[in-house]
């Protein structure tokens, strides 16, 4: 099966037992049948909630978030329910620096997280490439031409949003203190703690 590993899509025939460590797996019994090119499922459409059920484990999914981190191989989303990791096998980014703060649609494997007794402590979205990732709404392309927001209201909350959207924002400010990969910028009584991608 090794000339298929990043192919997926294929159909195939597995003969095997119920198994493995959470007794959710296949034990196969034999070789695996490629039988040929077959056709992703059509995902189910689903909000973080139902995913967090357990229901959903194994199968093909989709859902809506805003991009909030992004690293080689690993976007983290705002979905409606909170915050959900995507990890993407082929991840050949082409607009990184327009998906932070955009709108995206994934389709994936629900995967479930367990720690070592077997208790669930959450779940992951598995994606095959960059390929099952749509831009729906794109964050701005200059955003440093974005006007300046106070510090002190990047926290507020605003009743009539949907809670999806987490836009980009732009602040001004000092840095009042500086390691790898940290800093923290104040104006005037306000202050935030900022990650940046890189130094």
């Amino acid at each position: 099966i090794s000339p298929y590993l990043k192919q997926e899509g294929m159909y195939v025939e597995i003969q095997g037992s119920v198994g493995g460590s959470n007794g959710m797996a296949i034990v196969p019994s034999s070789f695996v049948t490629v039988l040929g090119k077959g056709r992703m499922p059509e995902p189910l459409r689903v909000s973080l909630d139902y995913l967090l059920t357990g229901n959903y484990d194994a199968k093909w999914v989709q859902l809506d978030g805003v991009v909030v981190a992004l690293e080689k191989q690993r976007l983290t989303l705002n979905v409606n329910g909170g915050r959900l990791v995507v990890w993407v096998n082929e991840s050949d980014w082409k607009d990184q620096d327009r998906l932070l703060g955009s709108l995206v649609q994934v389709s994936g494997v629900c995967s479930p997280i367990f720690n070592n007794r077997q208790q669930r402590l959450g779940v992951r979205l598995l994606v095959p490439s960059a390929d099952w990732i749509e831009m729906i709404d794109a964050s701005p392309e200059n955003p440093f031409d974005m006007p300046v927001r106070a510090i002190g209201s990047l926290l507020q909350s605003n009743p009539r949003s949907s809670g999806l959207r987490t836009p980009l924002r732009k602040i001004t400010g000092v840095v009042t203190y500086k390691e790898p990969q940290m800093l923290f910028v104040q104006n005037g009584s306000d202050a935030v703690r900022v990650f940046p991608r890189d130094d």
